[in-house]
C-alpha cells in the first residue's frame, strides 16, 4: 500500500499496477501513460516514450537520429520519476523505464561508481569505461544505479533500431557494455553493501534486463548481417 501511495505521487505518470511483467520478481510495475494518444510518425518505440513523458516540452527530440531520441527521452523519463520518488521518500532513488508502460525504481545502494570502476581489468579500460565509470563520477559517483539508467536508455534505443529495421552497429556495442557494467554493478553491491535492502530485486532486474539486451543484440545482429 505504501508503495502504491508513493507511486500515485509520481507526477501524472502513474496509476495502480495493471499487469504483471513476465518476471514479477524484478519489481517492474506497469503504469498508465500520461499522454496515451500521442503519435509521432517515428514508430512505436518513439510513440511509447512520448506517451510516457509528462510533457511535450522536454527538448529531447532528434528527428535526424531517432535512436538518440529514444535514448535521451528514456533518460528524461527516468529522471522525472527518480526526482519525484526521491523527494517523496527522502532517500536517493533511481528509476528505469523499459517501454510498454513498465518501470522500476530502486533506492541507491551504499557504493560508488568508483567502486564499480575498480572491478574492471586494465585491459578493458576503453572509451566506454572512461566515460561511464570514470568521467561520470563527477556527476553520479554516489548514485551508482546511474548504470541502469544508462543501460535502459541504451536498450530502448537499440529496440528502436530493431523495430524500425535500421541497424546501427555501434548501438549494439553500447548494449554489450551495458550488460557488462550492469553485472559489475551487482557484484559491487554484493561485495560492498551486502545488507542493501533491495538486493534481491536489483539482482532480478539486472538478470532480466541483461537477457533483454542480449535478445535485442541478436535481433539487431540479424539485421546487420548480410544474407548469403
Amino acid at each position: 500500500m505504501k508503495r502504491l501511495l508513493i507511486a500515485l505521487l509520481l507526477f501524472c505518470f502513474v496509476s495502480t499496477a495493471r499487469a504483471e511483467h513476465p518476471d514479477p520478481s524484478s519489481g517492474l510495475i506497469q503504469y498508465q501513460k500520461p499522454r496515451p494518444d500521442i503519435t509521432t510518425g517515428y514508430g512505436p518505440v518513439i510513440d511509447d516514450l512520448e506517451q510516457m513523458a509528462t510533457t511535450h516540452k522536454h527538448g529531447m527530440r532528434e528527428p535526424n537520429d531517432p535512436g538518440g531520441w529514444a535514448h535521451e527521452l528514456t533518460q528524461f523519463i527516468n529522471g522525472e520519476m527518480r526526482d519525484a520518488v526521491s523527494i517523496q521518500l527522502k532517500r536517493r532513488y533511481n528509476s528505469f523505464y523499459v517501454l510498454d508502460g513498465y518501470a522500476l525504481w530502486l533506492p541507491e545502494p551504499d557504493i560508488t561508481l568508483a567502486d564499480i570502476a575498480k572491478l574492471v581489468p586494465e585491459e578493458y579500460h576503453n572509451i566506454e569505461y572512461k566515460v561511464y565509470l570514470v568521467w561520470c563520477q563527477r556527476y553520479w559517483n554516489k548514485q551508482p544505479l546511474f548504470i541502469l539508467d544508462e543501460a535502459t536508455a541504451v536498450a530502448n534505443a537499440l529496440q528502436y533500431h530493431v523495430t524500425a529495421r535500421q541497424p546501427k552497429v555501434w548501438r549494439e556495442t553500447k548494449a554489450t557494455y551495458a550488460i557488462y557494467f550492469s553485472k559489475l554493478l551487482l557484484q559491487a553491491v554484493e561485495e560492498g553493501d551486502p545488507g542493501y535492502d533491495h538486493l534481491p530485486q536489483l539482482r532480478a532486474f539486472i538478470e532480466w534486463h541483461n537477457a533483454r539486451c542480449w535478445y535485442l543484440i541478436r535481433q539487431h545482429r540479424a539485421l546487420s548481417t548480410p544474407s548469403r
